[in-house]
């Protein structure tokens, strides 16, 4: 009987059945490892904020920290960076927009909230991104956070940021992490191993 199946599935591959090994790619290896949260049902409901501190995978250079996190999803994955872990008592907080306007751009905000339900949002800066994100597989990103408080966000396997920003006239805190929603539903993987970067830090740069 193993002679026979053998012989069936030599054949198979003469005739062009086998399957290549780089055919059909695992496209969720990049978040193996991570932790996975999912966004909220409406964009004004309330934030679990997460605190970095107690994530197990944080890096540090001479004057940055950073951490890698992923977002699955159609558009408008939006991801909120407080000091406060309830930031809603005229707190800011600083707002990424991942595919806002269907997909087409990223939008970082300064965001003001009294409450839940009422806030103000700043524009501060709106870079076109097509596409962005993916049904079919995460998008994968590390985001750095300087000293001089400048913050960029480079995808998984690139060397330049597809996004860098700072905000003049409010400290971009990343103590907190949050993740909410706009139009589509989202999810996030957060607090994902690193690779090549200089150790686990006790205290970060904030």
């Amino acid at each position: 009987m193993r002679a026979i199946i053998s012989s069936a599935f030599i054949a198979l591959s003469l005739f062009g059945f086998s399957v290549a090994k780089d055919e059909f790619p695992n496209k969720f290896h990049s978040i193996y490892g991570c932790k996975q949260i999912n966004a909220v049902t409406n964009y004004n409901d309330p934030v679990h904020y997460l605190p970095v501190e107690e994530f197990d995978h944080v890096g540090t250079g001479s004057n940055y920290s950073f951490f890698r996190l992923g977002v699955f999803g159609r558009s408008d994955a939006i991801i909120r960076l407080s000091k406060v872990p309830k930031p809603y008592h005229n707190n800011i907080v600083h707002e990424i927009a991942i595919g806002s306007g269907l997909n087409n751009f990223i939008e970082v905000r300064r965001q003001t909230r009294f409450n839940t339900l009422m806030f103000t949002n700043h524009v501060l800066k709106q870079v076109p991104t097509p596409n962005v994100l993916s049904e079919t597989e995460p998008f994968v990103m590390r985001m750095d956070f300087f000293k001089d408080g400048s913050v960029t966000l480079t995808k998984d396997n690139e060397t330049k940021p597809f996004l860098e920003f700072s905000d003049p006239n409010a400290e971009v805190n990343f103590r907190y992490i949050g993740f909410s929603n706009w139009l589509s539903k989202a999810i996030y993987f957060f607090d994902c191993p690193m690779y090549n970067f200089d150790g686990r830090v006790d205290k970060l740069n904030w």
